[in-house]
């Protein structure tokens, strides 16, 4: 056997080939896997989709209110230590 360049290069082209392929399969096995969706209708992914907003909507309106009554007490414990010092002179 002889050394030729030019089969080496045959063999790295067919082996390229061979790679690129592989890839491609690989590339679409993996998005067939990733739009894989568990959900087993349309009406579940309603569902899921409105529980979400709803248990976003209770989490905003918890924190509003916390933040509204955290300024209430601010302001009525204000006015009180005002009322105090004014009763006090």
């Amino acid at each position: 056997m002889e050394y030729k360049p030019a089969n080496l290069n045959s063999s790295l082209n067919s082996k390229m080939r061979q790679m690129k392929k592989f890839l491609i399969i690989l590339v679409t096995a993996a998005a067939f896997t990733a739009c894989n969706n568990d959900a087993g209708s349309a009406e579940e992914k309603k569902d899921s989709t409105v529980n979400t907003i709803d248990s976003t909507a209770t989490a905003k309106k918890d924190s509003v209110e916390n933040r509204a009554d955290s300024i209430k007490n601010k302001i009525d414990s204000t006015a009180g230590a005002k009322k105090d010092s004014v009763t006090k002179k």
